[in-house]
């Protein structure tokens, strides 16, 4: 999962965005306790960094979500 300076910036595609977003509802809890549930998820570095924080705190279905949301990058 290494992406550039410059992709990290860009725009995430809207199937990306949901993916991430409906990720951060459903381990809201146990991986993103630190930003509102309502936080916007636009650039592939946020996306990026949903995928980190599952892998970082997430269980297996989480690490699942991260690599499906990973593949669609």
């Amino acid at each position: 999962m290494t992406q550039s300076l410059e992709t990290s910036d860009a725009l995430a595609s809207p199937q990306v965005i949901k993916l991430a977003l409906s990720a951060v509802q459903r381990y809201h809890a146990q991986c993103f306790w630190f930003r509102s549930p309502d936080a916007e998820v636009e650039t592939v570095g946020d996306v990026l960094l949903v995928i980190q924080r599952l892998r970082q705190h997430g269980d297996l279905n989480a690490w699942k979500t991260a690599r499906e949301i990973e593949s669609c990058l």
